[in-house]
């Protein structure tokens, strides 16, 4: 029924009303720190007898869910409803350290145990490296050595589980 704007604005919102989503982009420069802020309230009229909780979540289907701190540090991405908070779903997470030079771990978390993989791609969308194989519910990681991949530069990596994907950037530096 109506968006209330925070500290984004209405423009910072995307509406795909026939599929039932929406998205938003919203960044803050770094020396405008964002402490405990509402981006946005939605109010909404339900058409039907409805768990909140259960009708609304967070995913990465069309605009990857994620937050950083102005150092580039991954913030979770949640979903006020009432008193309760739900998580972004399998969230993948920025690899540690960024950039780097000798090895960076590469962790998500998944809902549920799954078959998957995880693709490297340099900047022109080669694919340099796949880890294949099946991944625990919870928390997993992937080390990645230096010399796994050709040369320094800015590489891809994107998690596929089930219909899951989402993507990070890494820079490795030699």
């Amino acid at each position: 029924m109506g968006v209330q704007e925070g500290i984004a604005k209405a423009a910072n919102l995307g509406v795909f009303s026939e599929e039932g989503i929406l998205t938003t982009s919203f960044h803050r420069g770094a020396a405008e720190a964002i402490t405990g802020e509402i981006q946005y309230s939605f109010t909404i009229r339900a058409k039907a007898d409805a768990n909140l909780s259960e009708a609304f979540g967070i995913s990465s289907r069309l605009t990857v869910a994620e937050a950083y701190t102005t150092a580039d540090e991954d913030l979770a991405v949640a979903l006020l409803i009432g008193e309760g908070t739900q998580q972004a779903e399998n969230p993948l997470y920025q690899n540690r350290p960024n950039p780097f030079r000798a090895e960076t771990v590469i962790s998500f978390k998944l809902v549920e145990a799954r078959e998957g993989n995880i693709e490297i791609k340099d900047i022109r969308g080669r694919t340099i490296l796949l880890k294949e194989g099946g991944f625990a519910q919870g928390y997993n990681e992937l080390r990645l050595r230096a010399n796994d991949l050709p040369a320094s530069g800015v590489y891809f990596y994107t998690l596929h589980a089930g219909d899951f994907v989402a993507t990070k950037k890494m820079i490795l530096q030699r």
